[in-house]
């Protein structure tokens, strides 16, 4: 009977070791394997310093839900982490406020050391990585526009205040704004002109 016992705890605890999960608590993404016990998780720190990097825990933005699954090979494991990062790297490069491109950057290159991509994962990280850089270029235009106004408006008020060096004030706000706007206008969509059909006699 004993043996019995020794030999299902064994089976059952090589069973759990099998298993990983990914956690989210504490503002982090953690990864874990089943201990060599019955039941019990662990952080999962494996031997392979290329490895460790890819499965060590990574913050995540402050919006991200709460999450606890569990799957049964670390390929399974993979594919679930592939689809959680590039998922929240979407959101980041369709301008959502929730996830931060510092975010996506961060999503982008800890989805580029998982183990087992394939081709496909691969485009498209690459397509995903083209659009953050889209982002990226029109949010740094959108902060030197807004860079311009400010400036504007702090030269018209120490002009107004009576500054010693209105002559240059005056100057550096005609410079800004004879210069072209760093937001690219979107284009004007004209509609068609209305054709008025006289009915037939």
């Amino acid at each position: 009977v004993v043996a019995i016992l020794a030999v299902s705890l064994y089976f059952l605890s090589l069973r759990n070791h099998n298993l990983y999960r990914l956690l989210i608590t504490e503002g982090q993404l953690h990864v874990e394997r089943g201990r060599m016990l019955p039941s019990g998780f662990e952080a999962y720190m494996p031997g392979d310093s290329a490895l460790r990097l890819a499965y060590e825990p990574i913050a995540v933005h402050a919006d991200a839900k709460t999450m606890r699954e569990t799957y049964d090979d670390r390929l399974d494991l993979d594919k679930a982490l592939f689809m959680q990062l590039t998922a929240w790297l979407r959101q980041s490069t369709q301008g959502d406020a929730t996830v931060s491109i510092e975010d996506g950057q961060r999503y982008l290159l800890r989805a580029r050391r998982i183990p087992s991509l394939v081709d496909e994962q691969l485009r498209e990280l690459q397509r995903l990585e083209a659009d953050m850089e889209y982002r990226k270029g029109k949010s740094m235009i959108e902060h030197i526009e807004k860079m311009r106004q400010e400036a504007q408006l702090s030269f018209k008020r120490a002009i107004d205040l009576g500054t010693r060096f209105r002559m240059e004030a005056e100057q550096n706000m005609m410079m800004l704004s004879n210069a072209p706007s760093a937001v690219v206008p979107q284009p004007v969509v004209v509609p068609p002109p209305i054709v008025n059909v006289s009915p037939e006699q």
